[in-house]
């Protein structure tokens, strides 16, 4: 595709986002993970590890309900396919999942089906008997809780934005399956490889620091994303400025949405786009409505070509263990003279 082309697809993006005024937002939900913003370190005094046991483990959520959680479930539901994932890293094997072909791990794929998980099956779920059922953070699953709890079914749930979600949840799984060994090795080799992009690539104290732009696009709309994103959280281990970051929004949403005018006066050097669902369809549809924006080509990044669209199999699936790979990538980006040291 050239650079023109290239460059009306991502204006168009804009622009029929803007104009059709979507609210700002994928929800946080009810707030009764971790919290993302905070260090792993939190997770004891907040949200997290309250205390471990031979045989149980006690959990607090944000809300600061704290439940106790048997090891070494024998029968789990997952129903998130990035909890997944992360329940098998941490040793777990699971009975059933939610509905979704993309970035299930292959020993999975053929598990029972159980809906989306936005609309998990309850009858399914508990026909299955299972002793652990994890899922999202998001109003369906608590929907089901009472009549899990009703049946003796122990449940957790998360919020899973970002690199210190991935930590935090990591810990909790792998002492439920007895892998702790796991949960340390991860921890120091990806901690390892952070040290050396960050002594590698970011200028020395002082220097000017690339300011961001980081969109998040569907086509249907899009939105800004801030610092609790898993982009944004990355760009903040780069020493990036995020260009949203300074902006005062009374809102607790992570993605925003902004006016066209906005971000031409942020003037971001460069700008991110993290893509969800069919690329190929969007940037078809976008062309149908495309329109020309003078003062939006004027926007630094667009007028000097400085625009990525990001690879969702690093930066939209959640953190898990390539998750040094995508900071890498993200370097070279901020940093391409710098990130040449790295390879």
């Amino acid at each position: 595709m050239s650079v023109f082309s290239f460059k009306n697809i991502l204006i168009a993006f804009i622009l029929l986002a803007f104009s059709a005024l979507v609210l700002a937002g994928c929800p946080s939900g009810a707030g009764h993970s971790a919290d993302s913003k905070a260090p792993e370190q939190s997770a004891d005094t907040t949200a997290g590890l309250v205390k471990e046991s031979g045989d149980a483990v006690t959990w607090r959520f944000n809300d600061g309900k704290a439940v106790s959680l048997d090891k070494h479930p024998e029968r789990t539901i997952v129903l998130l396919t990035s909890l997944l994932n992360l329940w098998y890293e941490a040793g777990g094997r699971a009975i059933g999942r939610c509905e979704g072909r993309i970035n299930v791990p292959p020993e999975a794929e053929d598990l029972p089906v159980l809906g989306k998980f936005s609309s998990p099956n309850l009858e399914k779920i508990i026909a299955l008997e299972p002793d652990l059922v994890i899922g999202s953070d998001l109003p369906a699953f608590h929907a089901i809780t009472p009549i899990l709890e009703q049946n003796g079914i122990q449940y957790a749930y998360f919020d899973y934005d970002n690199f210190h979600d991935y930590l935090r949840i990591f810990r909790l799984f792998a002492r439920l399956n007895g892998t702790e060994s796991k949960y340390q090795k991860m921890r120091d080799r990806i901690q390892q490889k952070i040290e050396h992009i960050r002594e590698t690539c970011v200028p020395p104290e002082g220097d000017k620091r690339p300011r961001v732009l980081v969109i998040f696009s569907t086509p249907k709309y899009l939105l800004c994303e801030r610092a609790d994103t898993q982009t944004g959280v990355m760009l903040s281990m780069l020493d990036a400025e995020n260009a949203i970051s300074e902006l005062s929004l009374s809102t607790d949403k992570s993605r925003v949405n902004l006016s066209l005018e906005h971000i031409v006066r942020l003037d971001p050097d460069i700008i991110l786009l993290n893509t969800m669902g069919d690329v190929e369809k969007c940037r078809e549809r976008l062309k149908k409505e495309f329109a020309r924006n003078a003062a939006w080509s004027a926007v630094r990044a667009i007028e000097q070509e400085n625009y990525h669209v990001l690879p969702k199999s690093l930066f939209i699936y959640k953190s898990n263990h390539r998750f040094a790979e995508a900071l890498e990538y993200l370097a070279a980006i901020l940093y391409p003279k710098q990130a040449e040291a790295v390879k």
